[in-house]
């Protein structure tokens, strides 16, 4: 939501497309459509992107791009790379892949050894540059995947510090009193419980 925003600020024409219906995907949590259509950007919904493996069927993308005539073509999940990046290569347009995470996958193993295989080419091969939001991410994609260094940027996740109200007096002892804790060292750590974050090692 804060990249397509941003995006918009800057005076540029945003369209979104999304593989999973997230009004009845319990999974995709709170949509962030209904804010992106308030400030004027569209949307679709290509179910087709969801299960784009094989690169020789037909990419869902390509039409839909060619007919709102888009100027580029931005990866925002390791999902939908391929037909993203395909597409913008048929069409002769910058194709940009925003890499949140390291590439993993999941299914079967033969499907997830084809899901990465497939991924890891369409950065290597097809894709005009690659966005990584941490050091850790670009490092892993040039030096285990053979990304080429040249073709990889790093453009940090962050916090307006500005945007965060100032704590309310008393607070932290709320939060303490609330569960009962008095001098122990209290850690919090906002992320979802998934080997991808790391919980293990913070333990």
């Amino acid at each position: 939501a804060h990249y397509a925003t941003a995006l918009k600020d800057q005076g540029h024409d945003v369209h979104i497309a999304y593989a999973r219906d997230v009004a009845t995907d319990d999974q995709c949590g709170t949509s962030i459509l209904p804010e992106m259509h308030a400030i004027g950007i569209t949307s679709q919904l290509v179910p087709d992107l969801a299960n784009y493996v094989n690169p020789f069927r037909r990419n869902p993308l390509i039409q839909i791009a060619r007919e709102s005539k888009f100027d580029i073509i931005i990866s925002n999940t390791l999902r939908d790379a391929p037909a993203s990046m395909q597409a913008a290569k048929h069409l002769g347009i910058p194709g940009i892949v925003f890499a949140q995470n390291m590439p993993r996958f999941t299914g079967l193993p033969g499907l997830r050894s084809l899901k990465r295989w497939l991924y890891l080419k369409t950065l290597r091969d097809v894709a005009t540059h690659v966005i990584c939001v941490a050091h850790g991410v670009a490092r892993e994609l040039v030096e285990s995947c053979g990304i080429p260094k040249n073709q990889v940027s790093v453009a940090p996740n962050g916090l307006d510090l500005k945007s965060i109200p100032p704590e309310p007096p008393g607070n932290r002892e709320a939060v303490r009193a609330e569960f009962g804790l008095t001098n122990e060292l209290l850690l919090i750590n906002l992320a979802r419980i998934h080997e991808q974050k790391g919980q293990k090692y913070l333990v």
